[in-house]
């Protein structure tokens, strides 16, 4: 779980620091993956494809999140209120998802 924390600090930190364009880049490779993983996971049943859906899913709406989050808060503590809940609404819906399906 660090690596992925690691991650999506390392997301958040880049895409903070860039314009809407890399929010944007991001969100359309994003949703392309999902396609095809979701077309790959009905002609092919793996747990792989699976675990993979399941990570760009949650850097999806992560990265959804994140920006509704940085466009809409301007107060500085609901700012960091709101990463934090988003955080962890990713990490638990990680976990319940590798807990019902692994």
């Amino acid at each position: 779980m660090q690596i992925y924390n690691k991650f999506l600090t390392q997301l958040q930190g880049k895409l903070a620091s860039s314009s809407g364009l890399s929010h944007w880049i991001v969100q359309r490779l994003s949703a392309l993956s999902i396609f095809a993983l979701v077309s790959l996971l009905v002609v092919f049943d793996s747990i792989y494809a699976f675990a993979v859906l399941s990570f760009i899913i949650s850097v999806h709406i992560f990265v959804g999140m994140s920006t509704l989050v940085d466009d809409y808060v301007h107060d500085d503590h609901q700012y960091i209120y709101g990463i934090t809940f988003i955080k962890l609404l990713i990490i638990f819906l990680l976990k319940t998802i590798f807990i019902i399906f692994i």
